[in-house]
């Protein structure tokens, strides 16, 4: 499963529902104030919903509380109280190697094999979902308010809930051809599921549980009249494969978007109190703590990995070496540097400012699993040549591991010009490694700009060329080509 696109409206300064093209390496492009930012805070605060299921969230968690999101009446566009906000994400399915839930119990799996013959078996090659949120003037908090999902680009499913409504109902449900069953089941959800709206248990949001099976025992029908045989593996049935089908894709985009990792503008530079907790914390990755957490209590594998283009002559070339230590007497455990070339032993602050804040990066791109790394300025004090290097290391890395995604907010011409010179080099086959191939789904840039206010995103893709698929917005490399001519 890959993220292939973000859908956003209403948020911040993006007031129409925008669809925004995610690939492997995304860049986010576009001058100061111009939105980039409120990408990477939409899917911090998707985040805050589908993991906390906070709507009204004030704080990333994500961000050890550094990001203030502000509620919804912060986050809406405008702040117009009465607006909603759309957010969302498409998903492409076809390398799914898991199975997804069909909420069933190894009993009620056996029931369905004796009277049925059947079990859910949704499958499709793209799954996406959008969420309604809301301010509910009763209650003076957001709800979410409608939760749609899309098989194949195709509106299947809605459920809604309206303010004054004491519980949430599905309003819309069309069967998709990918999802097999007995035909007496199938004409139940083919027509009777839009002749009118099926309530489902109170809630005050529209989006369920999705750990838990759809209740259909409000459903206007009699099971027993529309199943004679076994009513109780009728209701299972469609419950389960209702279920499966809207909720067990949620729950897959769930799990890896507790991968996400956010690293912001500026990371801290270690002095010799800095502290190295002995477990993972998400939120220390904000201000790059996290990566060094992970550097000392990670495999000496991942360590010589992280070191390796500090000392790669034709990478970083510093000669510096990252090494944990816990002194005698001491509980507690330190980072030191290396000198490879001097052999000598160096406190972190006395390194340039450029590596201290290089390091989180080139962490977060070397984690040995998959995982979503947001950053914010991956090219902060650090020189052109090492910026060339990290484009390299993000192709490398997503060969290893298919679900990663880079999403880098970034000023940088230089990671660009690597990536556009990598899918060059890779059409033309002279490329220096496999490892460094850049194909067409690999990179997608998202460019950013303000329009009378409001925030316009266009997505730009790459050609084999080693160009752009359209004209390159006002910015950057016309500023770069004035200059030189």
């Amino acid at each position: 499963m890959r993220i292939k696109s973000l859908t956003l409206g209403g948020f911040k300064g993006i007031k129409d529902t925008a669809t925004i093209p995610l690939a492997p390496i995304t860049l986010l492009f576009g001058a100061n104030s111009t939105g980039k930012s409120s990408i990477l805070h939409g899917l911090l605060y998707l985040y805050e919903i589908l993991m906390s299921g906070n709507p009204g969230a004030e704080y990333s968690q994500l961000s050890g509380n550094r990001v203030w999101l502000g509620g919804f009446r912060n986050l809406v566009n405008g702040k117009n109280h009465d607006g909603v906000i759309t957010l969302g994400a498409n998903l492409d399915m076809r390398n799914h190697d898991r199975l997804l839930d069909d909420y069933l119990s190894e009993t009620e799996q056996a029931l369905l094999d004796e009277k049925l013959g059947y079990y859910p078996d949704y499958g499709s090659d793209s799954w996406g979902f959008q969420l309604q949120i809301a301010w509910d003037p009763l209650i003076n908090r957001p709800y979410i308010r409608q939760y749609e999902c899309y098989g194949n680009g195709e509106l299947f499913f809605r459920i809604e809930k309206k303010s004054s409504a004491p519980e949430s109902s599905i309003t819309h449900f069309k069967l998709l051809e990918h999802l097999e069953m007995p035909e007496p089941l199938e004409a139940i959800l083919q027509t009777d599921f839009n002749t009118s709206s099926i309530g489902l248990s109170k809630q005050h949001h529209a989006l369920p549980n999705i750990y838990k099976r759809l209740d259909l025992s409000a459903a206007p029908w009699d099971w027993e009249s529309l199943y004679e045989e076994s009513p109780l593996a009728a209701k299972t049935f469609c419950e389960a494969a209702l279920s499966q089908s809207t909720l067990a894709p949620l729950k897959e985009f769930s799990r890896l978007l507790r991968t996400l990792l956010h690293i912001g503008p500026l990371r801290v530079i270690p002095d010799a109190s800095m502290h190295i907790l002995a477990g993972p914390e998400n939120s220390r990755w904000y201000d790059g703590k996290g990566a060094w957490d992970v550097f000392v209590n990670g495999s000496s594998t991942f360590r010589n990995k992280v070191n390796a283009p500090f000392l790669d002559e034709d990478k970083f070339a510093t000669s510096y070496q990252f090494v944990e230590s816990r002194p005698e007497q001491v509980d507690h455990r330190f980072v030191y540097v290396d000198n490879q070339d001097l052999g000598i032993r160096h406190q972190l602050t006395e390194l340039g400012v450029g590596v201290s804040q290089v390091f989180p990066v080139v962490a977060g791109i070397c984690l040995e699993q998959d995982v979503i790394l947001s950053c914010e300025q991956p090219e902060l004090h650090i020189h052109p040549r090492w910026q060339l290097v990290l484009a390299d290391m993000m192709l490398e890395s997503i060969k290893d591991h298919y679900q990663k995604l880079f999403l880098m907010e970034t000023h940088s011409e230089h990671l660009m010009l690597r990536l556009l010179r990598r899918r060059r080099e890779t059409a033309e086959q002279v490329v220096e490694s496999p490892e460094l191939e850049c194909r067409p789904e690999d990179v997608q840039i998202v460019f950013c700009e303000q329009v009378n206010g409001e925030t316009r995103l266009r997505g730009i893709a790459t050609t084999d060329e080693g160009e752009f698929d359209a004209p390159w917005p006002n910015g950057f490399f016309k500023e770069r080509r004035g200059e030189l001519f």
